[in-house]
């Protein structure tokens, strides 16, 4: 039976499930104890799933229907494909309607399971493994109902503003310039001395403060947010305590050296499948057909910048720091670097899991 539902109407459901996700912050349960986080974040977590498997279902009784004649078998997510980039996949190559009906059904499977896992969220449960699988739904949501809300108006022809729905990639690679800039934060080069070593520590927490407040947050790893929490409570702990401590320097130098190796495993991020295959691919179309048409001596221009900062920042902190000097870079320098990162880049490097992937493998 044919669902009574009008396009205008699922669209408008979708933004609302949109609303509901970015109303739902897991951050603010990092720090609490997991009784609260049961009684608290779970419930409103099930009851998003809830409203969002009501609304696809809605989605998939309208749609469905128009794509029966060209379905030949249930749509099925390969299990090695993440759900992000399953969904990423299906906009790039469905036809219109057959690609909301088709995310509507990978969804719905994709929620069953998370409703499973939610479900086990209960006593003897760490508090970072809950506050993992609310992250995962939440996730989940906003990504389907923006592509879903994308798709509908696109077929529709009706307009839309296109704030909210991300790739894979272009989540990845906000993240990464995020972990750059806090890594560049911390002026990692230059080891403190000891006189240093206070406002240096301070200033790293005041780092990571501003990356937990960061509105892309939510889509960090769950291991790469409970490092920056545990970091931040021990600089916390060592500025206040520091007077009271036998040994404040050398504590403070320990200190210091873990902020800096968690600095450099954020940036494992590198190896990310979307990431290295972005990099590989815009650094051989640089090298191949932008460069060669310039002069070697010539000084980057503006839209060549443009396309670095946002592609490549983050990637090589040489490449980072070539780029942000106060002297003009030419298109030779930018060659060298290139060239180094193109050798640099293999297929055959492990990967870094995403969020989907780690979530996958739970």
């Amino acid at each position: 039976m044919v669902s009574e539902s009008r396009p205008n109407e699922l669209i408008e459901a979708m933004r609302a499930l949109v609303g509901e996700v970015l109303g739902l912050d897991t951050r603010g349960y990092e720090q609490a104890d997991v009784a609260r986080i049961i009684a608290e974040l779970v419930p409103e977590v099930e009851r998003l799933m809830e409203g969002t498997d009501a609304a696809l279902k809605r989605v998939f009784e309208y749609y469905e229907p128009q794509t029966s004649s060209t379905t030949a078998s249930p749509l099925r997510r390969p299990d090695s494909e993440s759900f992000g980039r399953s969904v990423d996949h299906l906009m790039r190559t469905r036809a219109a309607e057959k690609r909301i009906a088709d995310i509507s059904f990978i969804a719905r499977m994709e929620l069953t399971q998370k409703r499973k896992e939610i479900r086990r969220s209960g006593h003897g449960v760490s508090r970072w493994e809950i506050i993992a699988v609310c992250a995962s739904v939440r996730r989940r949501v906003l990504k389907l109902a923006s592509a879903i809300e994308q798709a509908i108006c696109l077929h529709e022809q009706v307009d839309f503003e296109d704030h909210w729905y991300a790739t894979e990639l272009q989540r990845s690679l906000e993240v990464r310039r995020a972990y750059a800039r806090f890594r560049k934060s911390l002026s990692l080069r230059e080891r403190p001395h000891v006189r240093e070593l206070r406002p240096r520590i301070r200033l790293a927490g005041t780092s990571i403060a501003i990356l937990i407040g960061r509105s892309g947050y939510e889509d960090f790893r769950i291991s790469d947010r409970s490092l920056l929490r545990d970091l931040q409570a021990r600089i916390i702990a060592w500025v206040s305590t520091r007077s009271k401590s036998r040994f404040p320097v050398r504590e403070g130098l320990r200190l210091w050296q873990d902020i800096s190796g968690s600095a450099d495993m954020l940036m494992q991020i590198n190896g990310r499948t979307e990431l290295r295959e972005n990099d590989a691919a815009l650094i051989s179309e640089l090298r191949g057909s932008w460069l060669p048409r310039r002069s070697a001596t010539a000084a980057l221009d503006d839209e060549l910048r443009r396309v670095l900062d946002e592609q490549l920042y983050g990637s090589d902190w040489e490449l980072d720091a070539l780029m942000e000097r106060d002297e003009p870079v030419t298109v030779a320098e930018l060659e060298d670097h290139l060239a180094r990162l193109d050798r640099q880049i293999s297929p055959t490097l492990e990967t870094v899991p995403t969020e989907d992937d780690e979530d996958d493998e739970d």
